[in-house]
């Protein structure tokens, strides 16, 4: 095959053809991964509300205190047939809900190892191929292994998404500079709540409309597409890139260091680190609230304020919305903050992390007294 320069034709032709930096794509690809991600994991807390018997709930509303709201009209009723009727107590939903992070806690450093030695690039691809089989899968292994199956693909789908974070997050620091990490990983992280309002809304309206299955088999498919076209597009480096333009390459060369060794893991100053353990802290506190808003909010829009599969996916999809629009506007106010040196990169992400914390806190315990005012919309 004849080469221009230095590069084959085909390769020639496709950096012609790419009209945007590669570490632009290299983001976005990653955003897109963050979606169909979620969209696995978080379907789970719409489907489950299919998969277990409807609880009858024969009295009215009682204004004195009785904590559950009158049902929805019309669409609850005209589907109750469609519904599945497993007898699985709320202890058993409530761990079938929350097992997928024992996995995920598991893979998470093993998965930072992996893609620290092998490249990123294959370590991401790899485990949302995993996790799209396990979603796709999943309506079949309930059908033959009812709960156990379930549980034991929820745990294998955790494991497989433990990866993603460390990976995705060597493959940024290749490839994005320290000047556009706070816009371009915000646009890239954002994909996490991003992919909860396509989860949300999605398997809202496919579970009104469809059979249940059908809701895993999209994402799951979807999530496989991800796969390959990430494989074909994306690397682990610049180096690595076929098409990237040399002018690009320069760039990120000189603003990246190249690690040219693979360097031992310093694990006693890790553990011992102060700084890390406060940020240990606080995401814990952030993974406490976030994660089972995400888990368990269907459930309460479900069986206490009894809104219908097609409203609680619209509705429990708005936090997430305002989630998605804050992390940009948050991503671009962080980035030039810093760039016309208002405040230091030090002051501003402990500033951030301070409001983030502490304004949640106060909306969510306000939010508990909100269910009466919720029954009365009705």
């Amino acid at each position: 095959m004849m080469a221009v320069g230095k590069q084959p034709i085909w390769q020639n032709r496709c950096t012609r053809a790419c009209l945007l930096p590669i570490r632009i794509v290299v983001a976005t690809m990653g955003f897109f991964g963050l979606v169909c991600a979620f969209t696995n994991r978080v379907s789970i807390a719409h489907i489950i509300l299919e998969l277990v018997a409807h609880k009858n709930r024969t009295e009215p509303i009682d204004r004195k205190g009785s904590g559950v709201c009158e049902p929805e009209g019309g669409v609850r009723a005209d589907r109750m047939h469609q519904r599945s009727n497993h007898e699985w107590p709320e202890s058993l939903q409530g761990f079938i809900l929350g097992c997928f992070y024992i996995g995920y806690f598991v893979a998470h450093i093993p998965g930072g190892m992996l893609a620290d030695r092998f490249g990123a690039k294959w370590v991401l691809g790899i485990s949302m191929l995993c996790s799209a089989l396990c979603t796709i899968f999943t309506p079949l292994i309930v059908e033959i292994f009812h709960e156990k199956g379930l549980i034991a693909v929820r745990i294998l789908m955790g494991v497989a998404q433990g990866s993603i974070f460390p990976a995705l997050t060597v493959l940024l620091s290749h490839w994005v500079p320290p000047r556009e990490r706070s816009t371009l990983g915000a646009f890239c992280y954002s994909g996490v709540s991003a992919g909860t309002v396509v989860s949300n809304l999605g398997s809202g309206f496919m579970i009104h409309y469809l059979p249940w299955g059908m809701c895993l088999i999209v994402f799951g498919t979807a999530t496989m597409f991800w796969m390959i076209a990430f494989v074909l597009i994306c690397a682990s480096t610049p180096n690595e890139h076929l098409f990237i333009r040399p002018g690009e390459k320069a760039y990120l060369k000189r603003h990246i260091p190249v690690q040219k060794e693979i360097l031992s893991t310093p694990w006693r100053r890790i553990l011992f680190s102060k700084a890390l353990i406060a940020l240990a802290i606080s995401q814990m506190g952030h993974d406490w609230g976030f994660f089972a808003i995400v888990s368990y909010l269907p459930k309460y829009m479900s069986d206490v304020l009894q809104f219908s599969i097609l409203s609680n996916g619209i509705m429990t999809s708005l936090p997430f919305i305002a989630l998605w629009l804050s992390s940009l506007i948050c991503g671009f106010l962080a980035d030039w903050l810093i760039r016309t040196r208002r405040m230091t990169l030090n002051a501003e992400r402990k500033v951030f992390t301070f409001i983030i914390f502490c304004a949640p806190r106060r909306l969510s315990t306000r939010s508990a007294n909100g269910r009466s005012l919720v029954c009365r919309m009705q």
